[in-house]
């Protein structure tokens, strides 16, 4: 959650401090130090992050993985008429579980608000999707609409920290800054 609000405020020092931090490596450590990795654009630690994550957790899906293969996509993914953009798009197309990733990995692109929604609109529809969707449109009622439908249970620190910072950029609604550790005492 830290790395996202950071990534998200443009706060390189906070994001390294946020992956430096009491690493867990637990499945969800590990994806947020792939995503890390992937904003810094250093292939290799996103591949040797992805391995690691593999080789503890399985090959089932995960999004460490799918960032890992996203990285060697991106230039395909950004120009249509590369000889692996469709494979580009599919893979992209993938990643649907993971709707902060696929946020990322639109911002890194470089793609306009209106290309990222041309992406967008080939991925399955999902609340958290439609978020992001809604966000590059710049539409308040369908982001409001879409927050309203979202999946309720779990959700990582990730997702749930973008929806909260994209509302506050949409609809510019105040952010809670400098709050006091809640932990208690001794821990």
């Amino acid at each position: 959650m830290r790395w996202m609000i950071a990534y998200l405020e443009d706060d390189m020092p906070g994001m390294e401090a946020a992956v430096d931090d009491a690493p867990s490596y637990s499945a969800l450590d590990l994806q947020k130090q792939t995503a890390h990795w992937f904003v810094k654009g250093d292939r290799l630690r996103v591949l040797k992050i992805s391995n690691a994550y593999s080789q503890r957790y399985g090959t089932k899906f995960s999004g460490t993985g799918w960032l890992a293969k996203m990285m060697l996509l991106m230039n395909a993914l950004k120009d249509a008429k590369h000889s692996d953009h469709s494979a580009a798009l599919n893979h992209f197309y993938d990643g649907s579980p993971v709707a902060e990733l696929q946020f990322i990995v639109l911002k890194q692109s470089g793609l306009s608000d209106s290309e990222c929604l041309r992406l967008l609109e080939g991925a399955d529809p999902h609340p958290n999707k439609d978020i992001i969707r809604s966000y590059f449109k710049k539409n308040v009622l369908e982001f409001n609409h879409a927050r309203s439908e979202r999946v309720t249970g779990r959700q990582s620190g990730m997702i749930q920290a973008l929806q909260g910072l994209l509302r506050h950029k949409l609809i510019k609604t105040p952010v809670a800054l400098g709050q006091k550790d809640m932990k208690p005492k001794g821990r």
